[in-house]
């Protein structure tokens, strides 16, 4: 009882100070003397144009995209106390070979999109920040979206109030918008749990379904190769390989694994040498019974690292590929400071409460 107390005592405090402006970079140092400096890895999956049209966008309901205002808020905070460096930089400081004397952020640009792209290039070269784009050459050799948004964007523009498809014993209402996004995540969720064949082959029976958006209009584009190409000249960006198709990895043969991430990663980097990387974003997870073999087979073809959407930062000793990251905003990563803070006063509690009591 009186460990809950004290704790609950302490956490009320934090969270009041969190509220108050000066005093968010005490708790940044906090937080630093509590778990060590770090590397923040904030990802964005998408940017929209700051219009009532673009706050009705699909992805933005689906808290997929912010606005463009919305990343210039986030980066501008952000970069007071953690500033952006290269994802480059990032690799020495957590393999060890550079000394982390100050934690510090990259920014990691999801999926390319042709808007995402024209919007947020000036704000970086405004405040000079590095970002690096997750490319997947499938949709660098076709223009359309990533599966899952592509899956995203036809329920939610279905003219219908009613979906059923064979491969799920239950229909999905399309009546609000709420409905519309509890069907599209329920059927993400189910097809990334396939195999790679059953994951193209219901998908493709979605996109019967669903035939309204068979071409998405331009804003719904991916940039091309030469728009990518033409962007590696700007030194503020530099690339990674999100696979061929982005395809899940909890039920994936190693040969298909192999097609996916170290056959897509050869081709990218043959295109991009000058500015890209081997390091691999996993968009969904490995499942734990494949974890070290994909790894192991990642390690073996040079990969240097994985980031994975599992929220978390990174430290020097951190597991290279099992690399965590943030989603862009300027409270994911006092959230995170504080979670860790709270961790940190259980401990303290926890320690000096049991030597009270053996006193």
């Amino acid at each position: 009882m009186l460990f809950r107390a004290s704790q609950d005592s302490i956490k009320s405090v934090f969270q009041f100070l969190a509220k108050v402006p000066f005093s968010k970079y005490f708790l940044h140092r906090l937080s630093e003397l509590a778990r060590g400096k770090c590397i923040a890895y904030f990802t964005v999956h998408r940017i929209l144009d700051d219009t009532p049209q673009d706050r009705v966008h699909p992805h933005y309901l689906n808290k997929t995209a912010i606005t463009i205002k919305q990343a210039q808020r986030a980066l501008t905070h952000l970069n007071r106390h953690l500033p952006f460096i290269t994802l480059a930089d990032s690799l020495h400081y957590l393999m060890g070979r550079r000394s982390l004397t100050q934690s510090s952020a990259v920014l990691l640009i999801e999926v390319p999109y042709v808007k995402t792209v024209r919007l947020i290039k000036p704000l970086l070269e405004d405040l000079k920040i590095p970002a690096t784009i997750v490319l997947n050459t499938e949709s660098l050799s076709d223009g359309r979206m990533p599966w899952m948004d592509e899956i995203v964007y036809r329920v939610a523009n279905a003219k219908r109030q009613e979906l059923a498809v064979n491969f799920i014993d239950r229909s999905f209402r399309l009546i609000s918008v709420a409905d519309r996004i509890s069907a599209a995540n329920h059927l993400i969720e189910h097809i990334s749990h396939a195999k790679q064949s059953t994951l193209v082959t219901r998908l493709n029976q979605l996109r019967e379904a669903l035939p309204e958006v068979a071409v998405p209009e331009a804003g719904e584009r991916i940039c091309s190769m030469e728009q990518i190409d033409k962007l590696s000249l700007n030194p503020l960006f530099s690339f990674i390989s999100g696979g061929k198709s982005r395809l899940p990895l909890y039920d994936i043969t190693l040969l298909d694994a192999k097609t996916e991430i170290i056959d897509a990663m050869a081709e990218q980097n043959a295109l991009l040498c000058r500015s890209f990387f081997p390091v691999f974003f996993n968009s969904f997870g490995i499942d734990k019974r494949r974890h070290h073999e994909i790894i192991k087979l990642m390690m073996e073809n040079g990969l240097q690292a994985a980031i994975s959407k599992a929220q978390g930062v990174c430290r020097p000793g951190d597991n290279m590929f099992r690399l965590t990251s943030l989603p862009l905003n300027s409270k994911s990563f006092a959230q995170f400071e504080m979670q860790g803070i709270a961790n940190a006063v259980d401990e303290f509690l926890l320690v000096t409460l049991a030597k009270d009591e053996e006193l």
